[in-house]
């Protein structure tokens, strides 16, 4: 009896961590490679047209965490480069998909 109650418990610790969201993070750069801080990133839900806003960092690293799963679009714009777009980005649940963008 005491080993069933340690498995049921073993189990349950081990399917809280399972997630049933994933995440979207990449880097964006320039030409040349440099890192740009500061850029704006619109990550849109296709099905549902919701868009989640983030920036990157100093390091020019940006994250959308705590995204349902589904097909999403991706769009980068910074002052004086062309605009990044990268539609059909699927994220399921418990998975992080990088999308790294160069700005030409």
């Amino acid at each position: 009896m005491l080993l069933r109650l340690w498995v049921v418990v073993y189990l349950s610790a081990a399917l809280y961590g399972q997630s049933e969201r994933g995440s979207i993070t990449g880097i964006i750069t320039d030409a040349s490679g440099a890192n740009i801080a500061s850029v704006p990133v619109v990550v849109t839900n296709q099905a549902t047209a919701t868009a989640e806003r983030v920036s990157t960092s100093a390091a020019g690293e940006y994250s959308a965490p705590n995204l349902a799963p589904g097909v999403y679009r991706i769009e980068v714009t910074a002052p004086g480069f062309r605009s990044f777009i990268e539609a059909g980005v699927t994220v399921t649940a418990g998975a992080t998909i990088r999308v790294d963008a160069k700005l030409q």
